[in-house]
């Protein structure tokens, strides 16, 4: 087991990441783990669960949790090991290694390191410490008063050694690869005078004495000016040293050979997929990577290339695991789906966004253009040591974008494809895997069945060994079985696959991955009939993965049974359980069962689909009505039998859901399409609007609507048309692509006007004014949010008309109309307060503010913002609580309170610097300013 809290809270196992549920049961497991060994009260516990003001059921509440974690974790029912939470007195106890928790891996690296004297050792072990952290303490999870409360001195302690590390790497010479590292550290931590002292050094030794005292003289303005003290005796005498060229400053030896050290930048992304359980063999191989790793003087890349099933993908994950801590930077992972039957290569562009994605870069940062994302992506590995592993690509065209373009940086790609143009033009290192030797493959199968077994029976092994071609992937499926029929000799095993691969012979072909086949039939033949079934059936999901209660859908199927047949199917190596729950293919098998399904009723094949697509769209239209309640546009039919649409509980679980499917609707949208469910494509696009808008996905958002778009034509659904062309307008807005968005919003109000909805007629009203708002074009704004309310009115729908109050009197507010825009927006507060809308109470409470700061009354100002941002972070849209906190500290700044503002832009800062937002610099800006 593998408990990771320095950032998202993760639980990982040797088969996968576990799922953990929701934000309170993983703060639980958080709070217990980081004091592993010893009972927390259930009285703490509840002070930190609800910020010192737990509800009556509060206990209740707290014994359900533990329940609901003992389900997923404990040995007896998950069948983990390693872990048992227990009760002690009136408290709960976490009993595990603590080795396996980050937290206590991280202290005890840094305890070594201080009793080690070489500083070459110093380094590794600090190293390998920080590389822990990918971001804050319980980041997905915890508040800063949480963080301060249990977490105190952790941070500080992640800065020291981080300090101490710096020391170590300059006396080892190292001085010129750290001065990127350096420089962005003094930036971020400007009275930190280790590191100050560490960056002067730096470049000192690097001959850069005049850059080394510009930095003593920024660094003596900024304590004066933001501390009112002088620099430490010991930052005045190394500066003193480098006036006078000190000689004695620089390195005692000569700098030695080393890869280069970038700067540790919390949170790193750590996306590779769990490693091999019973890796062996490829010793080639490894040597093969390990040299191309030693001999990388600049970025670097691998390629290795080999038939299906070959197992490229296994040899790439394990090595990386092997690997990554000498990747400080992070390691990044992207599955391109270059030759899966099921679905289309993954566009470079997309595979960039989920990149810069993973490299913490806000949703508003990432650019539309191809050439753009490149030059975003190689920014910012600049610097860095980062290991990308791009498995299954298509051709060295897919891949090129998505190359780092520094030192530092090396590249492992796998692909069923030689990539020539790679190794010709990049220099790329090849690497093809071919068939594992005899010798390894009876390792393999031994690792699976027992030594014991196998040296009974060694002709009938050598046999099974030849009858899977020496292929990885047909070993394990093979191995599967076999282990499920302990008495069954091996040789009874020849004759079952010889006479499946008999049948067969006439789908054979020269490709390996192909004459597999047999290997694949005989293993699907001895599932039970309803298994059978289902694997023929998966293959029509377009993935990248089902959860079991699609699987039920997909099967019309309980969701128990379903469970159970997926459980036999996984034992048979026929699919992946990759987290729990959620299973996949790999593109061989797919491509089997493709032909197996093939084989089967067209009746099948189409009501198979149907129910899939029903399970999804009414799961999802639930979820967008608990996310943002109003008058529904869809007026569904019912749910065809046996598609058992998910329930949802509240906000966060609807969200969460549409977090965890996100890739699953993506690829759901043109695959309605094209299985001939237009009336299904732009519904699901509809439902997935406000999560993508909520979470800044804005591109995807855009993509979805265009196919949505394309299927309403092709069907001449009108209103599904004006729906489809009023969401894209709004993406677009959020991409800051105007003209689009007005010639979309056109569009869907010449539809909605043609069709008499005047609902649909305000909302492209109302999204006009927004329109013209962020183009500051605020008297077409009013304009057009006044013809809005208008129309609202002739309709009961107070959601809408609430919409339009807060936008009249955002516009008045703007306009320099403050009493006009109170007015508006108290209105519209009233209705969101009415129908339950803390996004949109939030919203108009930041209207309000705007308004009171403007008239001026700066008291009332005050208040509004305040309960803005509450609301805001508790539907947990951080930019928006940030961008509130900001004007927040402008109303206590101009009210006098300069302390208060300070506090309240430092809160806004934290937010920013997690979302790496560039609005940071303007809270700079104005901490600066209060300063001086």
């Amino acid at each position: 087991m593998d408990f990771r809290l320095l950032g998202p809270i993760e639980v990982w196992h040797a088969d996968g990441q576990f799922t953990l549920g929701r934000r309170a049961q993983r703060c639980l497991l958080g709070l217990l783990l980081l004091d592993t060994g010893r009972a927390v009260p259930v009285s703490r516990l509840l002070s930190l669960l609800w910020d010192d003001d737990p509800p009556d059921n509060a206990r209740g509440v707290l014994h359900s949790h533990v329940a609901r974690l003992r389900g997923t974790l404990d040995p007896d029912r998950s069948g983990a090991r390693g872990f048992r939470l227990l009760r002690r007195g009136d408290g709960y106890l976490a009993e595990t290694d603590p080795a396996a928790v980050d937290v206590h891996r991280f202290r005890e690296r840094v305890g070594q390191a201080r009793r080690t004297a070489d500083p070459g050792d110093r380094t590794r072990l600090l190293r390998e410490a920080l590389s822990y952290w990918r971001g804050p303490l319980l980041a997905d999870v915890a508040t800063e008063r949480m963080r301060d409360r249990v977490g105190l001195g952790l941070e500080e302690l992640r800065l020291s050694a981080l300090e101490s590390c710096l020391e170590a790497e300059l006396d080892c010479g190292r001085h010129r690869e750290l001065l990127p590292e350096l420089a962005d550290l003094v930036r971020q931590h400007p009275v930190r005078e280790k590191l100050i002292r560490a960056y002067m050094l730096a470049l000192y030794r690097d001959g850069r004495r005049p850059d080394a005292l510009a930095v003593y003289r920024s660094a003596h303005a900024h304590f004066g000016r933001e501390l009112g003290l002088e620099p430490t005796v010991e930052l005045r005498r190394l500066h003193e040293r480098i006036l006078g060229g000190d000689a004695s400053l620089h390195p005692r030896a000569p700098e030695p050979a080393a890869p280069a050290v970038v700067r540790v930048r919390p949170p790193v992304p750590a996306q590779l997929p769990p490693d091999v359980p019973r890796f062996v063999g490829r010793a080639a191989e490894v040597a093969r990577l390990d040299a191309v790793l030693a001999e990388a003087g600049s970025m670097a890349v691998a390629c290795l290339s080999g038939t299906a099933g070959v197992g490229k993908t296994a040899l790439a994950v394990h090595w990386a695991h092997q690997v990554r801590d000498r990747f400080p930077g992070g390691q990044l992972y992207v599955n391109l789906r270059g030759f899966d039957p099921g679905a289309a290569p993954v566009d470079p562009a997309d595979a960039l966004r989920r990149f810069l994605g993973a490299l913490n870069t806000p949703p508003e940062r990432i650019p539309q253009d191809l050439d753009a994302l490149v030059g975003l992506y190689r920014s910012l590995l600049a610097g860095r040591r980062v290991l990308v592993v791009l498995d299954n690509a298509r051709d060295a065209e897919q891949v090129r974008p998505l190359l780092p373009g520094g030192a530092g940086c090396l590249v492992v790609v796998t692909s069923r494809d030689p990539l020539a143009g790679l190794v010709a033009a990049e220099g790329a290192q090849p690497l093809t895997i071919g068939l594992l030797s005899p010798g390894e493959a009876r390792q393999m199968l031994a690792s699976r069945l027992g030594e014991s077994r196998l040296a009974a029976e060694g002709d009938a092994a050598d046999e099974l060994i030849a009858l899977c071609a020496r292929l990885p992937l047909a070993l394990a499926v093979l191995a599967a079985r076999a282990a499920t029929e302990p008495d069954l000799p091996l040789a009874g095993l020849v004759a079952q696959v010889r006479g499946a691969r008999a049948e067969l012979d006439p789908f054979a072909g020269d490709d390996r991955a192909t004459d597999v086949r047999g290997v694949f039939s005989w293993s699907y033949r001895t599932l039970g009939t309803p298994a059978a079934r289902l694997f023929r059936l998966l293959a029509l999901h377009p993935g990248p993965e089902i959860s079991t209660r699609a699987a039920a859908a997909l099967a019309g199927l309980p969701h128990g049974r379903a469970r159970e047949l997926l459980a036999e199917l996984a034992a048979a190596h026929l699919v992946a359980e990759h987290v729990p729950g959620r299973f996949g293919l790999h593109d061989l098998l797919r491509a089997y069962s493709k032909e197996l399904a093939a084989r089967h009723g067209a009746a099948e094949r189409r009501a198979a689909p149907h129910r899939l697509l029903d399970h999804y769209l009414h799961t999802a239209h639930a979820a967008a009505m608990l996310i943002n309640p109003r008058p529904d546009p869809l007026r569904l039919s019912p749910p065809v039998p046996g598609a058992s649409p998910e329930p949802h509980v509240d906000y966060e679980d609807a969200m969460t859901w549409f977090a965890v499917e996100r890739p699953v609707l993506q690829a759901m949208v043109p695959w309605s399409a094209e299985t001939g469910f237009p009336a299904h494509t732009w519904r699901l696009a509809w439902t997935m609007v406000d999560f993508l808008d909520r979470r800044g996905f804005w591109d995807e958002w855009a993509k979805a609507e265009t196919v949505a778009l394309d299927a309403a034509r092709r069907v001449a659904d009108h209103a599904g048309q004006a729906l489809c062309h009023r969401d894209l307008a709004s993406a677009y807005t959020q991409m800051k692509v105007f003209p689009a968005a007005e010639a979309d919003l056109r569009a869907a109000l010449e539809l909605f006007t043609e069709l008499g909805d005047v609902r649909g007629q305000a909302g492209c009203y109302n999204n006009l004014g927004w329109l013209y708002g962020v183009q500051d074009r605020y008297q077409e704004a009013l304009e057009n949010a006044e013809q809005a309310l208008h129309l609202v009115r002739l309709i009961d729908d107070p959601v809408e008309e609430a919409r339009a109050l807060n936008s009249v009197g955002q516009s008045h507010a703007l306009l320099g109309e403050p009493e006009h825009a109170i007015h508006y927006c108290g209105e519209a507060l009233l209705l969101f307060e009415r129908t339950g809308d803390p996004h949109g109470q939030a919203a108009t409470l930041d209207g309000l503010g705007l308004a009171y700061q403007k008239l001026p009354d700066l008291a009332q100002a005050a208040s509004c913002y305040e309960r803005a941002a509450d609301l805001f972070r508790k539907v947990g849209e951080r930019y928006f609580e940030a961008d509130t906190l900001v004007r927040l500290g402008d109303v206590l700044r101009d009210a006098g309170d300069d302390p208060g503002a300070r506090r309240v832009w430092r809160q806004a800062l934290d937010v920013f610097e997690e979302l790496d937002h560039p609005d940071m610099a303007l809270v700079h800006e104005r901490l600066a300013a209060t300063a001086a």
